[in-house]
């Protein structure tokens, strides 16, 4: 079953080569150009997925969101924006926004982030929050806010399952039984697969703090 995309922008050009390319892929795109015309379509129809410009004319485009999402909490949301900074991304998935995507993209990447909208928001799938990052043990990957993806290792992604959600504290024996089915030399063991996470999470300002004689948890470092 095709998936049914809205596209909610006034430049008809960009709009028509996005549409082309979609299509192309096997969506089902729906145009509008105005927000009477979007708003009415969201209230009405079955969508999967909502496009929209940042510059949509004649519109508040949070509150334009914040409206859609009261109707309809599961829809995605992509924005489309010429010139996206890293606070606009941050402050985009903060406020219900699911991805930003910018004008100037190749077409392959439009579509990648697209998929990897609808694979992220898959309801079948688990997801923990880090900071302002995603982390989904069935895919074993973490996606940041800023588009940044790491794909973990098996034992690396066991780890930080066990550790999820951030605040709870995992026991050290349980993480070595968990983790390994022998034993083993498993003090060194999860001494080197921290130090590999820890290395990792770095990059989404995400800490394992140790608790001492008990074990460890998640911590996101929200002043870097």
């Amino acid at each position: 079953m095709k998936k049914t995309v809205l596209l909610a922008d006034h430049d008809h050009e960009f709009a028509n080569i996005l549409a082309g390319i979609l299509q192309n892929f096997g969506y089902e795109v729906f145009a509008a150009d105005n927000k009477i015309d979007a708003r009415r379509f969201c209230s009405t129809s079955s969508l999967d997925l909502l496009l929209i410009d940042e510059q949509f004319p004649n519109t508040d485009v949070l509150r334009t969101i914040r409206a859609i999402h009261a109707r309809n909490k599961r829809l995605p949301i992509i924005v489309l924006t010429s010139n996206p900074t890293k606070d606009d991304v941050v402050f985009a998935f903060k406020s219900g926004f699911s991805d930003f995507i910018c004008k100037h993209s190749s077409p392959a990447e439009m579509i990648v982030r697209i998929q990897r909208c609808f694979s992220t928001l898959a309801p079948d799938k688990e997801k923990f929050l880090l900071g302002t990052s995603i982390f989904i043990p069935q895919d074993t990957q973490i996606i940041s806010s800023d588009h940044l993806v790491t794909f973990l290792t098996q034992q690396e992604n066991k780890l930080l399952h066990l550790l999820c959600p951030p605040g709870k504290i995992a026991k050290t024996e349980n993480l070595k039984e968990s983790i390994w089915d022998s034993e083993g030399d498993w003090d060194n063991n999860l001494h080197v697969l921290l130090r590999n996470l820890r290395r990792r999470l770095s990059n989404y300002h995400v800490k394992i703090v140790n608790k001492r004689g008990i074990g460890y948890r998640l911590h996101f470092d929200d002043r870097t």
